[in-house]
């Protein structure tokens, strides 16, 4: 058995146990992202110059923009079958067996994180904190491979450092923003 299966069976070997705790994994898995959404609109919005906000926000759909290029680059070159496709298990929530390369999730919240980190580290933190809660929620749940989470992650990063290298106004970033 690989690594990659190993660590799945520990984290999904964790689902069925107690509903609460499925509770948490399907919440963290699907509704967190949306949270994370209206959390970097709320930042937006309280920004004290529209330049500010207009700035905020470009990076943001910049970096969301790329990462979303190289998720659909990973699911078009790499082939990785969900594992409830090729394993007998019971996920918590149902999933099209699409290809799971990298994981959509993961990917398109670490760019918004990266791209928060690059405004406010402080803030960027704990939407990347938020990120990795969902990319192992996505393992707990049955819908992903650990190497699935693992390559969201680094091409969120990507995305978000790339987006923030092209991005022509950082001066608009670096000026003192409000949480």
């Amino acid at each position: 058995m690989s690594l990659n299966e190993q660590f799945f069976y520990a984290l999904h070997g964790l689902s069925g146990v107690s509903w609460p705790l499925d509770w948490l994994g399907v919440f963290l898995a699907g509704a967190l992202g949306p949270i994370l959404f209206i959390g970097a609109l709320i930042f937006i919005l309280k920004q004290p110059t529209f330049k500010q906000q207009f700035s905020v926000f470009t990076l943001i759909m910049l970096a969301l923009s790329i990462s979303v290029g190289f998720l659909l680059l990973g699911r078009a070159f790499y082939e990785s079958p969900r594992p409830f496709a090729v394993l007998e298990i019971t996920t918590l929530v149902d999933h099209d067996p699409t290809n799971s390369f990298p994981s959509g999730h993961t990917i398109v919240y670490t760019s918004l994180a990266a791209a928060m980190w690059f405004v406010r580290r402080e803030i960027g933190y704990w939407f990347l904190a938020g990120a990795v809660f969902i990319g192992l929620a996505r393992i707990f749940v049955g819908i992903h491979w650990p190497t699935d989470i693992l390559g969201g992650l680094v091409l969120g990063v990507i995305s978000g450092f790339i987006a923030y290298k092209i991005f022509p106004h950082k001066e608009y970033l670096k000026q003192k923003v409000h949480e």
